[in-house]
């Protein structure tokens, strides 16, 4: 097995962050069924805190185009 190792700056490293906890974000933001077909609620306090997370490895330019983004 060979390993190789990866430098990341950063902000690359951010930004890796940042479009995870995105599409974390979408996910729990979709409708989603139970085992027997019920729809459920989206999972707001995750989403809440998420958002939170999110605001904090943002910068101000990022965390106005994600709510624009939100809105949509």
């Amino acid at each position: 097995m060979y390993y190789t190792t990866l430098t990341l700056t950063n902000n690359q490293i951010d930004e890796v962050i940042i479009q995870d906890l995105k599409n974390m974000y979408r996910i729990l933001q979709k409708p989603q069924r139970d085992e027997g077909g019920l729809l459920m609620e989206p999972e707001t306090d995750m989403m809440d805190a998420i958002d939170k997370v999110l605001k904090y490895y943002m910068t101000p330019q990022q965390q106005k185009e994600w709510e624009d983004e939100k809105v949509v």
